[in-house]
């Protein structure tokens, strides 16, 4: 049986989004979610008839995937985070990547950076932007970690993300701190355009 070439943990509304992106865009795959029977609702949902499978336990969901894995967390940032880290780290082998998109403070991306590398494992802090319609239809997202590990998702990410005249809105910054600002600046332009386009509807 193949393995999944994408997987996902943590099914918010962002993070089934995404893999629905990731498998329109050809990428088989795998989600884990810390209540399985999170998971069971979105297969037998949203995620039916997808190319994407289920994982009742952290073990299973690697074993699930093809080497070397990507992993994109979706999970609270902070504590939440380190956790799943802490649990999969056990799992994980030589070359597999981790990928947060869950707006962790840069301080804390990079001491992860640090952490996962000296292990053999890479690690990518990503700011995803453009909300839960833009994580389904297209982001725009923002990779910051060592040039190694981004261009093992390059293709994954051009593939997902939104498209614009001179290409995917796909921008690489090899300073993790750097992509949190940007982050959260992006953000608020978001907020400022929603409130704008609120008062012109009234």
């Amino acid at each position: 049986m193949s393995k999944a070439h994408f997987g996902l943990i943590g099914l918010g509304v962002m993070g089934e989004n995404l893999v629905l992106n990731a498998e329109r865009n050809g990428f088989s795959s795998v989600v884990y979610n810390r209540t399985f029977s999170k998971t069971e609702d979105f297969l037998k949902g949203r995620g039916l008839g997808k190319n994407i499978e289920g994982a009742k336990t952290i073990q299973e969901f690697v074993d699930k995937l093809e080497r070397p894995r990507r992993i994109l967390m979706m999970v609270k940032a902070g504590s939440a985070t380190d956790a799943v880290i802490d649990n999969i780290s056990e799992y994980l082998e030589e070359g597999d990547l981790l990928i947060d998109g869950g707006n962790s403070q840069f301080q804390d991306t990079e001491r992860r950076v640090r952490q996962l590398e000296s292990k053999s494992f890479g690690y990518i802090g990503m700011g995803v932007s453009g909300g839960a319609k833009g994580a389904l239809e297209g982001p725009s997202m923002m990779p910051g970690g060592t040039k190694s590990s981004y261009d093992a998702i390059e293709s994954l990410l051009t593939k997902m993300a939104a498209k614009v005249d001179d290409g995917p809105c796909v921008s690489y910054v090899d300073q993790v701190a750097q992509v949190i600002l940007l982050k959260r600046y992006t953000m608020g332009l978001n907020m400022v355009s929603n409130k704008f386009l609120l008062k012109l509807m009234i």
